[in-house]
């Protein structure tokens, strides 16, 4: 069922709501060591405001806790772990970093505030797996990932550890429709709203039979190894991990990826952005070099066709080589409204305040007053009443659950703290407004 999504702000200053988005240099690249980063899109406490890079393999080990609350950035002791560890997630159950080397590798685990590391789960030296990335279940308190590669091979199986032993959830499926995403090499994933079971992920380069060796893309795009022929994938996913299903956002070889860059879901809103990116090559080149641009895709569920060029002010990251940019991620912060963007050379980030909320013509409900300081009238076609409605604040906790009683329903909005909320109101396509308290 399609789902209606009304914003609701309610901001300190007017002014400060309907403020430009503008690129902010948060934390310098001097307060930390640009070359010995390594992240992952589901190592972020998003209550306490704290992304987590782990950088542990044979040629060095960094911990790094990245406070985008306080714009600093602390390096964690850790001690006792193994030489390689290459993919990590966040349990904000119990306040820890869970990593293996690759698929379903040895588990192992540390407290967020450092320590030693200790065994998580049984596992096997696994060469099959390589790029997925990990996340973590909240319903059976297990990690899981999702697809990745080795020998000649990409996947689209899904697997979880539920600290006892690996399972194979969804297996190998090369059908490639609309239920089934291509098998691909790595996933450019992103956490959605952490009171659901779904991650999010886009593109990456792969086929539908997982096969290397195959010499063109039968998908669109050609992405070139020095073996075969990758498709650029140019698509966009939901993962259900409680229903264990796939949902297709976009389909493959979408014309709105104009580049490969990276994802993050602003679940407040429910939109979707892309964060600079490069150009695949469709001809295998080992010198191809192409720069990493840090231009800013939007992708307005149910207002937009795919992602289109949004426009951000103020000093914007540096245009520099794909060579040069290391690891880099894209976070969306619901409790500042805003896009993290750690690189190399700095973390940065976008205020989103507004931002997706001018299509005033083109919705179908009305909120009155507005501005208002005690209660607000939400006005909605005779279809939805009977329909189930939430409210949920910035950090994904409902704070009001209902239903639509008549065409017009009366909202007393003077109990709440100021800060950003969502309505959800069940059967039609995602759309916003703002309201302000005053």
């Amino acid at each position: 069922m399609k789902k209606l999504i009304l914003l609701l702000a309610i901001p300190v200053a007017l002014n400060n709501y309907f403020q430009a988005q503008n690129w902010q240099l948060l934390i310098p690249s001097t307060s930390y060591d640009g070359s010995k980063l390594w992240l992952s899109s589901s190592a972020f406490d998003r209550n306490n405001g704290k992304i987590y890079s782990l950088y542990k393999n044979q040629l060095g080990n960094k911990f790094y806790e990245f406070n985008i609350n306080a714009n600093s950035v602390a390096e964690i002791s850790n001690q006792n772990g193994p030489n390689e560890l290459y993919v990590f997630t966040f349990d904000p159950i119990h306040s820890k970093i869970i990593a293996v080397r690759s698929g379903t590798d040895m588990v192992y685990s540390i407290s967020s505030s450092g320590g030693f590391w200790s065994n998580q789960g049984s596992g096997s030296y696994d060469a099959y797996h390589y790029g997925a990335n990990l996340y973590f279940n909240q319903s059976n308190n297990s990690i899981g990932f999702l697809g990745g590669y080795g020998v000649y091979m990409a996947n689209n199986a899904v697997w979880e550890n539920d600290g006892t032993q690996w399972t194979e959830i969804l297996p190998n499926n090369s059908n490639c429709d609309n239920a089934t995403p291509p098998r691909r090499t790595g996933f450019n994933a992103t956490l959605g709203n952490p009171n659901s079971t779904e991650v999010f992920f886009s593109s990456s380069q792969g086929n539908c039979s997982g096969n290397q060796m195959e010499q063109s893309c039968a998908l669109g795009t050609g992405w070139a190894s020095d073996i075969g022929v990758w498709c650029w994938l140019k698509d966009l996913w939901k993962y259900d991990y409680q229903a264990n299903l796939f949902t297709q956002i976009l389909p493959p070889n979408h014309s709105s990826y104009v580049e490969e860059g990276d994802l993050t879901y602003d679940y407040v809103n429910n939109i979707f952005y892309l964060l600079g990116g490069s150009v695949p090559s469709p001809v295998y080149n080992p010198g191809y070099n192409p720069n990493f641009s840090s231009n800013v895709l939007r992708y307005r569920v149910g207002i937009d066709n795919g992602f289109v060029p949004m426009n951000v002010g103020g000093i914007a990251p540096s245009v520099t080589a794909v060579s040069n940019m290391g690891a880099h991620n894209a976070y969306f912060d619901a409790n500042q409204n805003r896009i993290i963007w750690i690189r190399f050379d700095g973390v940065y980030s976008i205020n989103l305040s507004g931002a997706g909320l001018e299509e005033e013509s083109s919705r179908t409900l009305t909120i009155a007053p507005n501005p208002s300081n005690s209660e607000c009238t939400i006005t909605v076609n005779s279809n939805l009443i009977g329909e189930r409605f939430i409210i949920s604040d910035a950090s994904g906790k409902i704070v009001l659950d209902s239903k639509i009683a008549s065409e017009s329903t009366t909202i007393n909005v003077a109990k709440f703290s100021k800060g950003f909320y969502t309505i959800t109101i069940d059967g039609m396509v995602p759309q916003r407004q703002a309201l302000i308290i005053n």
